[in-house]
């Protein structure tokens, strides 16, 4: 908060050496959050010092235009329409996609609730997609193995934290996402495509995959049922429908040639 005192206030403890401080907070304006400090003092004495966050009410409230530019559509499987209900409580723009995800136009497709072992093909279907300008997203509830096509992948790249955590040049690593299941991969030297499957234990919470129209990003974290409430959460959504690795002369206005 540029080094200023934002806000402050006293309170007298009782018996057992508890009180409540209560202080009116400054508005929070801008997109993103801001960072601050929280320090408490006793007796001339400081007894905590701690990092404070601030956000919005809604984080996505000045990110509605982008968003439409962007042209979100979302593929919901049986477990998917806590995502749906999501993006209308925080009045995020979006369509569906009930005709398949086949026809999804370019823009970003966010995959949620999908059983991927009821799509033998996923890695041909993804393909075209990407061939299109069609970004994917897959986040929670996931069942089965997601198949990323290797033939056009320029870039691959796997990681414990997400990149889409980091906004003005920070990560905010203290607001754990994490859903408790991370990203686990195989690939056969003779098959066009690497499986990724969701499960508990040791592995990679984000996968990013780069061609040349568009890229694939898988994210553990729970997003569906976290970002109305969490914060980390709510950023790291709106970043990746907002800010990051999207090829962005290519959405939502068709594919340049």
């Amino acid at each position: 908060m540029s080094g200023a005192l934002a806000a402050k206030g006293t309170c007298r403890t009782g018996a057992a050496g508890r009180g409540k401080i209560e202080f009116k907070l400054p508005e929070i304006t801008r997109a993103d959050f801001l960072e601050g400090r929280l320090a408490v003092f006793k007796g001339g004495k400081k007894i905590l010092d701690q990092a404070l966050w601030l956000f919005p009410p809604n984080m996505f409230a000045g990110s509605v235009n982008v968003i439409k530019e962007h042209n979100v559509q979302l593929s919901l499987g049986e477990k998917g329409e806590i995502l749906e209900k999501l993006f209308r409580k925080l009045k995020i723009p979006y369509s569906t996609v009930p005709g398949g995800v086949d026809t999804a136009e370019p823009g970003i497709l966010i995959e949620c609730g999908i059983d991927f072992e009821e799509r033998s093909s996923n890695a041909e279907v993804y393909l075209d997609l990407l061939e299109r300008g069609v970004n994917i997203v897959v986040i929670p509830p996931v069942t089965g193995s997601i198949a990323i096509p290797l033939k056009g992948c320029g870039k691959l790249k796997f990681s414990a934290v997400s990149p889409h955590l980091r906004t003005g040049g920070k990560v905010l690593k203290k607001l754990r996402v994490f859903s408790g299941k991370c990203f686990k991969f195989e690939c056969d030297g003779d098959e066009p495509e690497i499986k990724v499957s969701l499960g508990k234990g040791a592995g990679f919470s984000w996968i990013f995959a780069e061609y040349p129209k568009a890229e694939i990003v898988l994210v553990s974290c729970d997003l569906a049922r976290e970002a109305a409430s969490n914060p980390a959460a709510a950023l790291l959504l709106k970043n990746i429908l907002v800010k990051y690795g999207f090829k962005k002369q290519k959405i939502g206005k068709g594919v340049e040639e």
